[in-house]
């Protein structure tokens, strides 16, 4: 309850947790529930005013384009954090959502 999305990144042994408006404390809840499954957990980012948009990105081909989708959409106005994954083809983008949006990102 509260939690409005999960998705854990088994490779980089990470979740992101979305939650729900007015649970944004939820944080150290989440902490326990994964060390009671008898996991090791530790709260990275709160993520307040935080907003996250997975993107796919194509044709992309070699680390400097990574490099480049990097640099490009982290020169965007309220980027916060920008995660570029050559073998899945994926960017994910944290983001201010009073500052910018999934818009202007795709078009970075």
């Amino acid at each position: 309850e509260g939690v409005e999305e999960a998705r854990v990144a088994l490779t980089q042994g990470e979740a992101e947790v979305r939650c729900q408006p007015g649970q944004e404390g939820i944080g150290d809840t989440l902490v326990s529930a994964v060390e009671d499954a008898g996991f090791e957990a530790k709260l990275i980012d709160r993520g307040q005013g935080q907003d996250t948009v997975l993107l796919k990105v194509g044709g992309m081909t070699c680390g400097a384009c990574v490099s480049s989708v990097e640099s490009a959409v982290q020169r965007l106005p309220g980027v916060l954090r920008v995660s570029v994954n050559l073998m899945g083809g994926t960017a994910e983008v944290c983001y201010n959502g009073n500052t910018t949006g999934p818009r202007r990102i795709i078009a970075a």
